[in-house]
This record gives structure tokens, C-alpha cells and sequence, in this order.
């Protein structure tokens, strides 16, 4: 760069190739960098880090304005020797979770693609080292807040602490990862600029978390004056609370006279949509971190974990007493926040149960006896096993820059990952990491993972390509059949045990995967897709519109109705009773009420969508509430109905919402009815695989050594199978072979 001038604006080309980043780069034109500055030499690692459990960490130096030179140097320490470090928690890419970077229009030598990213300078020991935008804000905003105006900031970042161009030192890095953020002091989360009334929003949810603290040791002598001014009165902090409890309807619109301003929903809905939620690294971070500090902006929260836990769960509890508010909010935050909780609790029994003794884990205050204690430890690894995690994560459908890391992030946290035996290795491709894993499972005769693969013919179009193996950078935000935290799990194989077996074609491809199995029907009928719609704020119109479709799914086509008459008749002149369609002649007792109820249960596949009140109600009742709610959902008197009737119905509607995501209600030969993933189409088959939870929609593709071949398109819902009634006869069982 000696001799040049380097303006912004300017493209630079790639750097030497013991830079980190080996792309042109774009600077930022209202960075006012300096020319001099950019003209310092390229910062190079003095070694290598492929081993042992040394790290890097950074040494930030104060600086007077917030625009100043990032000026620091890099350290040398070992995790053995227990050094004082923070670490940073973010996203690479923009804070924001928008689908594109939203540039401002600046006169260019050349127009970048739109998601090209912005660079910024980071001086490392005098040397130039670029970062990416998000990074760069985060250094600044961090090295502002009040402690370290005069201080320094000692840091671990991976993007500067790794060298992100050395495989094998990538490699031993990320494998120690857990181990950086479990020993930093405090784990510091950025989750952007402030933007969106995000400063509103933070300080919302510390009048929360301050009102319930107070509450909480108002009445105890013994914590008297241990907050300080954070127990003082604020009357700031009984508002915020009252205007949460006026969204849900609690209280009237004005307390003392005042008026009581409306909950700022949009700006905490907002905040917890950044993009730091949807990284998949960051269940790690934050699960094994000491302590958390939350930094948006200007503004931090200390112990942010316990914040936004306790507004989330104020919010859940409210909307399963109350109803759902007109602004509902994502749900990835909980995954977030339940895996901490679910470690940090798990170490504590592991503790107190090797501190104590066998048996004395009954010192928990949530265990009453060894046994529950016991349990309650076994129910914390199942939920923290690499099985459970990935369901998590691909219901939150969380990202990774690199799809390895849709694996390798959730190794650290996997209580499970000894029996694993998963090495990291960055060399292998996402396929080769993604094929590995159902392995383990099938050998275990377990075959969960299934309910996570769903494709279109056009995906399989590879010989390397499996049907069988998840694609885990897809988007798997959707809710699943078989997997549902809430309610009782699908056993439509009737607790059959798995019949698997690998057909080689070459050693050096992943096999095909034969599975025994029984098919129930071939699809006849698919519905149109649901509208595309929000549930906030939801028009009217768009609501009409979502019940219209709904109508065309209870009464398909007239045409259909007919074929469906015509093979009855057929069906019964030849005497075939087992082929005999569902739907009876209309002249039938309840034909077509019956096809009714199946869809109603369809619609949100088979999971009762009552308020928390009428959960432990008898299963009978909460199958005729349940039909009733689909039928008030659809009635034009809804309005006259009585509040618990209208929020049966408003439960159902979001359930219906929530499960027709992405899904198709289907009608098969015989005329069962189900739900089933949105690249089925007429003539694909619907099987139940042997030790399967659910049935799936698989599809005849081509003839394999005397063998028909199939894809697997996805998971099903059929109504009259998941609980394995099929399996109460004698069916034929086949060995079904997936591509």
C-alpha cells in the first residue's frame, strides 16, 4: 500500500495471503480515515495457535471520542493460568435481521452486490488489521460505556483471536470455545446500534426486573439496603409495570389519576428480533457464560439474562391467562434463555451432588427426594443432548456463516459429545458433517432426526445428496409434528422397533437407507397454500381471508367429493372393506361431519389448542371444546359468544396458524385426511417407518437394482394414525429404500 492512495470509496484489492480476510473490501466513507493510517503495514499473527490452551485476547486502550483510532495489542495467555479476560458476543454481519444490508447510495467506481460487506480499520500493535462493521461498532460502543472511559479493555473476539485463515488452528480453537466464555469475568453481548426506540425498550425492562426486585425483598429485613438506589422507590417502575398489565387487559387506562401510556411492545418485539438471537453460536455463549451484560447501543444491563428471562416469562404467563395481545414476539429468545438455565442447574445439582455425597442431592430446594433429584439431573442431559439441541435449533432455525457450525457450535454444550466421539474439522464439508450425524442415531435404532428432512425433488439432484440427512442450514422455523415441548409426543409406529439397513452403491458415497415400514395410502388431494400472513396485527380482511381458505380445505371440490362417492361404490360392490374410503355417501349418519372433525385436527395436528384452563380437563371434553373452537373460529356470531369461547377459538386459530406454516392439508384414496410438508403433491405415498414418531410423505423416484426407490419429502399428520392404530391389525410391512 506504500505510494498509494487509499481513499474511501475505493476498493482495495486482496491483501497478502497472511491476512484473515482475502476479499476486496469496501471502507465505509464516514469512517474519516485517515490516509496515513491506511497506509500502515498489514498486521500478521506471530504464531500460530494449533495446540495446548493458549488464546489471544485483546488489549483495547481508552480513547476520548467515540470516533477515535480502535488502537490495542494482542496478548498471550493460557487458559491454564486462569487469566482476566472479558468476551464479546455477537453477530459477524449486520445487528439487524434484515434479509439484505441497506446501503446508503454513495458515488462509486463500481456498484458492489448489495450484500457486500463494509470494512473498517482495527490497529494492532501499529498494524492494520480489517473488521467487519458490526465488530467495529461493538469496540466502540464497549470501549465508551463508563468503566473503561480510563481503563482498558481486555477482550477475547474470535474474529481478531483466532486466525480465521488456518485451518488447523481454527480447529483447536473453536474446539476450546466453551472453555473461553465459561472462564471470561463477563460475557458481553452487543446487540447493536440503538435503533428502533431500542433505548426505550431497555430501560422498559429494567423497571420490570427493578419493581420485581423490590417486591421481592421489600419484606425481607435481612436484604434491607443491599441494592442501594436500585431498590429505591421509582414510580417510573410502577408505571412501566401498569402499562404492561394494560396490554393483557389487567388493569384500567389510568392509575392516580393519571393516564397510563401504552407498553413500548414494538421496541422490546423489535430488540429481540437483532440478528445476535438467530446466531447459533451464541446458545454457547451465553449457556456457560458467568455473568452477562446486555449492550445495545448506549445502553447496558447487567445481568441481562435474568432481565429478559423475567419479562419473557411475565409475557408467556400473561398470554395463557389473558389471551394473546395484538403483538405477538419471537419465541428464539426462550431457546436462548431455557439452555442457560438448563445448564447453570445442572451444574448446580452435579455440584451440590458431588459436594455433598450420594444422595444428598435432596439440598436442591426444587427436589423433595434423591430419586426426584436424580431424575430431574437425567431430564436436564436429555434436554442439553446434542438431539435436543439441534431440535431447538432448527425450530428457531439459528444461522451459522459457515454450515459446519450448525454441528460444532453445539458440541461444547452437548452433554453427550464424549459418547459422540465428534472431532472438529473444518477441512470436511457441511454434507460430509451433516452425513455423519444420523449415523449415530440409526446405529441406536433412533430415527428422530427424519422429522427434519424435507425436500423437493429438485434438492435431491446429487449423488452425494441424501433424502435422509437434514440439511440443518434450512429453514426449519416451522413448528414439527413430532417434536412439541408443550404436549404428548406421536408413537404411530406403535413402539415398533427400527428395521434399518445401509445399501451401498460406492463406498466413497453416502449410502442409501432401506427402512421397514408400512404405507398407508397414496395422496389424492392437496389444498391450495394458507395466505401468507402475520399473526401482529393481523386485518380483518387478511383474517377473512385465512378463514376463506380454511373453508375450501373442509369442502373440497365437488369433483373430488364425487371421485370419492364413485370409489365407494366400487370399493363396496367388490366387497373390499379394507380399502373402503373414510368418507361415506352423504345419505351416511355424520359422512361428511366426520371428514369435518379430521380436518379440524388436521389443521393443527392433533394438538388440543386450549388455554392453560382447560388443559387438565378430560380428554373427551378437550376434543369437543376443541372441535367447538374450530367452528366458532369460523362462525360470523363470533362476537356473541362468551370470552372463554372466544379464546378457545382465538387459541386455535393461532395453533391452525402456527401448524399450516409451510404444510398442505392432503386427502388420500381411501380419503384420510392429514398435513403434510408443502412439496407433496398427488400420487406421493404416505408411510409410517417402523420406531417412527409420525408417518412421512415419501415419493416414488426410480427403480434400484430391482427395488423402487424413493425421496423423502417430509413429515405427516394423518388423522386415525399417530397413535398407532394402524399397527392394531396385521399390515404389511415392506422394506421401504430412501435415496
Amino acid at each position: 500500500m506504500a505510494g498509494s492512495r487509499v481513499t474511501p470509496n475505493m476498493w482495495l484489492g486482496p491483501p497478502d495471503a497472511g491476512h484473515p480476510f482475502l476479499h476486496t473490501r469496501f471502507i465505509d466513507p464516514e469512517s474519516n480515515i485517515r490516509d496515513e493510517d491506511l497506509e500502515r503495514p498489514l498486521y500478521k499473527y506471530e504464531r500460530n495457535l494449533v495446540s495446548g490452551s493458549e488464546i489471544r485476547v485483546l488489549r483495547i486502550k481508552p480513547a476520548e471520542h467515540f470516533r477515535d483510532n480502535l488502537e490495542c495489542t494482542i496478548e498471550y495467555h493460557s487458559l491454564d493460568d486462569d487469566p482476566e479476560f472479558e468476551a464479546l458476543s455477537y453477530t459477524w454481519g449486520s445487528s439487524f435481521d434484515h434479509k439484505a444490508l441497506k446501503r446508503k447510495k454513495y458515488d462509486l467506481l463500481w456498484d458492489p452486490p448489495v450484500d457486500f460487506p463494509l470494512s473498517y480499520p482495527l490497529y494492532i500493535d501499529e498494524r492494520l488489521f480489517w473488521i467487519g462493521e458490526s465488530l467495529d461498532n461493538a469496540l466502540r460502543h464497549i470501549r465508551g460505556h463508563v468503566k473503561y472511559e480510563t481503563n482498558d479493555l481486555i477482550i477475547w473476539v474470535d474474529a481478531v483471536c483466532i486466525d480465521q485463515n488456518h485451518e488447523a488452528e481454527k480447529n483447536s480453537q473453536v474446539q476450546q470455545m466453551r472453555r473461553v466464555y465459561f472462564q471470561a469475568s463477563t460475557v458481553i453481548i452487543w446487540l447493536g446500534p440503538s435503533a428502533d426506540d431500542s433505548d426505550i425498550a431497555m430501560d422498559a425492562l429494567k423497571s420490570m426486573i427493578n419493581y420485581d426486585l423490590r417486591a421481592e425483598f421489600s419484606h425481607n429485613r435481612a436484604t434491607e439496603g443491599m441494592f442501594g438506589l436500585f431498590m429505591q422507590d421509582n414510580r417510573g417502575d410502577e408505571i412501566v409495570v401498569a402499562s404492561f398489565e394494560k396490554m393483557f387487559g389487567q388493569v384500567q387506562s389510568t392509575m392516580g389519576g393519571e393516564e397510563i401510556p401504552d407498553f413500548p411492545i414494538e421496541a422490546v418485539a423489535s430488540l429481540l428480533t437483532r440478528a445476535w438471537w438467530g446466531r447459533v453460536w451464541v446458545l454457547q455463549e451465553l449457556a456457560v457464560a458467568k455473568l452477562v451484560t446486555f449492550v445495545c447501543g448506549r445502553k447496558a444491563i447487567q445481568g441481562g439474562d435474568v432481565t429478559f428471562g423475567s419479562f419473557l416469562n411475565k409475557f408467556d404467563d400473561s398470554v395463557r391467562r389473558f389471551g394473546r395481545p395484538a403483538r405477538t414476539l419471537d419465541h428464539r429468545p426462550w431457546i436462548m434463555l431455557d439452555t442457560r438455565l438448563h445448564l447453570q442447574t445442572m451444574k448446580d445439582l452435579m455440584e451440590r451432588d458431588r459436594d455433598s455425597g450420594e444422595g444428598r442431592i435432596t439440598d436442591m430446594s426444587h427436589t423433595s427426594s434423591p430419586d426426584e433429584g436424580k431424575e430431574l439431573l437425567k431430564t436436564l442431559r436429555d434436554r442439553l443432548s446434542l438431539k435436543w439441541l439441534l431440535i431447538e435449533a432448527a425450530q428457531a432455525s439459528l444461522r451459522a456463516k459457515m454450515g459446519q457450525d450448525h454441528i460444532y457450535a453445539l458440541l461444547g454444550l452437548a452433554s453427550d459429545w464424549e459418547e459422540l466421539d465428534i472431532t472438529i474439522n473444518y477441512s470436511l464439508s457441511s454434507d460430509d458433517v451433516f452425513a455423519n450425524i444420523p449415523i449415530f442415531y440409526l446405529n441406536r435404532g433412533d430415527l428422530w432426526f427424519l422429522t427434519y428432512c424435507g425436500h423437493c425433488a429438485s434438492t435431491i439432484a446429487s449423488e452425494i445428496t441424501r433424502s435422509w440427512v437434514p440439511d440443518w442450514t434450512g429453514p426449519h422455523g416451522y413448528e414439527t409434528i413430532a417434536s412439541n415441548k408443550n404436549f404428548r409426543r406421536w408413537n404411530a409406529s406403535k413402539d415398533q422397533e427400527a428395521s434399518i439397513e445401509y445399501v451401498w452403491k460406492d463406498f466413497t458415497l453416502p449410502p442409501r437407507l432401506s427402512l421397514g415400514g408400512v404405507v398407508v395410502d397414496s395422496i389424492d388431494w392437496i389444498s391450495q397454500k394458507r395466505p401468507r400472513a402475520s399473526q401482529n396485527g393481523l386485518d380483518p380482511a387478511t383474517r377473512a381471508t385465512i378463514l376463506d381458505w380454511v373453508a375450501s380445505v373442509l369442502n373440497p371440490p365437488l369433483e373430488y367429493r364425487a371421485k370419492m362417492l364413485e370409489e365407494a361404490v366400487q370399493s363396496l360392490s367388490v366387497g373390499d372393506t379394507h380399502h373402503r374410503p373414510a368418507l361415506d355417501t352423504p345419505k351416511g349418519q355424520g359422512s361428511w361431519s366426520n371428514d369435518r372433525r379430521h380436518v379440524c385436527w388436521s389443521l393443527v395436528a392433533g394438538l388440543p389448542p386450549l388455554p392453560s384452563e382447560d388443559q387438565e380437563k378430560e380428554e373427551d371434553e378437550c376434543r369437543s371444546l376443541t372441535e367447538q373452537a374450530m367452528e366458532i373460529m369460523l362462525s360470523s356470531d363470533q362476537a356473541s359468544a362468551d370470552e372463554a369461547t372466544k379464546h378457545r377459538a382465538d387459541c386455535y386459530f393461532h395453533r391452525m396458524m402456527n401448524m399450516t406454516n409451510e404444510r398442505l392439508v392432503f386427502r388420500t384414496v381411501s380419503g384420510r385426511v392429514g398435513l403434510g410438508p408443502e412439496y407433496i403433491a398427488p400420487g406421493d405415498k404416505v408411510a409410517i417407518f417402523l420406531g417412527a414418531q409420525t408417518p412421512f410423505v415419501i415419493r416414488e423416484v426410480s427403480v434400484r437394482d430391482g427395488r423402487m426407490s424413493h425421496i423423502l419429502i417430509g413429515e405427516a399428520y394423518v388423522d386415525g394414525v399417530m397413535e398407532g392404530e394402524l399397527f392394531d391389525g396385521s399390515p404389511k410391512v415392506e422394506e421401504i429404500l430412501l435415496e
